[in-house]
C-alpha cells in the first residue's frame, strides 16, 4: 500500500482532492483526516486499498512513501520510508530535514521550484486555465522519468490556493497517478 502523510494546517480539501485523483484513476483509497489514524491504516490494509491518505501524520507511526509538505515546523518528525518522495511547497517551506535517500521534488511560484506556473488565465464563468511547467526531470514512484514540459491545467471555482493545485499535480506526478502530464487535468476548487 503506497501511503501518504500531508503536513500543514487546513489541508482538508487537499486530501479529499487527492482521494479524488486516486478514485478517477480506478485506485482504490481512502483517507484518514481525524481520529486514529494507525487504526484507520489497518483498516484500510485489511479492506486491499492500494493508496491511504492522511493529514495526520504528526500523530502516527506510520513510514510514509510520499510526504507533502505545505509548511513545515523544527519540531514535526518526518516518517518517510528510505526511497521515499518529499513534495515541498517551495513558498512556503525551507530547510526541510530529509534522510538521505528521500527524493525532494518543490513546487510553487518560487523560481527554485521544480514544478510551478508559467501563466494563468483571467478567471471565466468561475473557470481559470493554469499553464503549469516542469523544470526539471521528475523520476516517479515506478522510475518513470518525466521529462520538463508545459501543460494545461483547467481549475473550476474561484476559490482555491494555487499552492494546493501545484502540490496536488506534484504529488499526482511523483505517486504515478496520472498517464501523461501532456493532457489538460480538471480540478474542483479545492
Amino acid at each position: 500500500m503506497v501511503c501518504i502523510g500531508i503536513y500543514g494546517d487546513k489541508t482538508d480539501g487537499f486530501t479529499k482532492q487527492l482521494l479524488k485523483r486516486y478514485f478517477d484513476a480506478g485506485i482504490s483509497a481512502a483517507a484518514c483526516t481525524y481520529g486514529d489514524c494507525d487504526r484507520a491504516y489497518i483498516v484500510a490494509s485489511a479492506m486491499g486499498k492500494d493508496v491511504f491518505i492522511t493529514n495526520r501524520c504528526l500523530w502516527t507511526d506510520i513510514k510514509f512513501d510520499i510526504c507533502v509538505f505545505f509548511s513545515w515546523h523544527e519540531n514535526n518528525n518526518i516518517s518517510i520510508k528510505k526511497n521515499g518522495y518529499a513534495v515541498i511547497n517551495a513558498d512556503s517551506c525551507k530547510n526541510v530535514p530529509l534522510s538521505p535517500g528521500v527524493t525532494r521534488v518543490t513546487c510553487g511560484i518560487n523560481s527554485h521550484a521544480g514544478v510551478t506556473v508559467s501563466a494563468v488565465s483571467d478567471n471565466i464563468d468561475g473557470e481559470e486555465k493554469l499553464q503549469c511547467c516542469i523544470q526539471h526531470k521528475i523520476r516517479t514512484m515506478s522510475g518513470r522519468i518525466i521529462e520538463p514540459q508545459e501543460f494545461a491545467v483547467v481549475v473550476r471555482g474561484i476559490n482555491y490556493p494555487l499552492s494546493e493545485v501545484l502540490s496536488l499535480i506534484t504529488t499526482a506526478i511523483a505517486g504515478d497517478i496520472e498517464e501523461t502530464v501532456t493532457d489538460s487535468l480538471s480540478f474542483l476548487s479545492i
